[in-house]
């Protein structure tokens, strides 16, 4: 108990809220797999130090994917030509705990709650739309990254983050699944 005290008062003796952080990343990929997959994602972020170890802040992240090309219906084998449109947008609230606070390298990892909102819109010939909203609710979500710093007040950050998911099977039911994207981002202290 007493060493639990301890560690909590050095954390309180060094927290500054003084330091904020600003943070953007972009990434842009095309794959030819199986069909042509266009995607594109973003994210923005904010948060505060608190003290030298912990940070908390807050980041929206937005994912755009078109996904065209030919593929086979598992029921009647057939062969159909689809174009699916799909947007994810989250919102994730996290704590991270810096490993080592180096003058360079700063690995850290970290871990919260977000809420994930998907929307898609699925399209084949001479048939209707197969639409699907689904409107997030709180989950968790943690990672792992590293960040480079070039100056006291820029950082160029590496991360990868894991998140739940859901796969809907052949039969209509849901599979619980992980999700990861891995992020290369520039933050800015404030």
């Amino acid at each position: 108990m007493k060493i639990i005290i301890l560690f909590i008062g050095i954390v309180l003796s060094n927290i500054s809220l003084g330091a904020a952080h600003l943070g953007i990343s972009y990434s842009d990929s095309l794959t030819t797999l199986e069909q042509e997959t266009r995607s594109s994602s973003g994210s923005a972020g904010f948060s505060f130090d608190l003290g030298t170890y912990f940070n908390i802040g807050l980041t929206y992240r937005n994912q755009y994917s078109y996904i065209k090309g030919y593929e086979q219906d598992e029921d009647t084998k057939e062969i159909q030509y689809s174009e699916t449109k799909m947007n994810l947008s989250s919102y994730s609230l996290d704590l991270s705990i810096i490993l080592y606070p180096g003058d360079v390298f700063v690995p850290y990892v970290f871990g919260g709650l977000v809420i994930k909102n998907l929307s898609s819109r699925k399209e084949f010939p001479n048939s209707p739309p197969i639409i699907r909203d689904g409107k997030g609710i709180p989950d968790w979500q943690g990672g792992a990254g590293v960040g480079l710093r070039f100056s006291e007040r820029f950082t160029l950050k590496y991360s990868r983050t894991w998140t739940p998911g859901t796969k809907l099977l052949k039969d209509g039911t849901a599979q619980r699944v992980t999700d990861y994207y891995q992020t290369f981002g520039l933050s800015y202290k404030i």
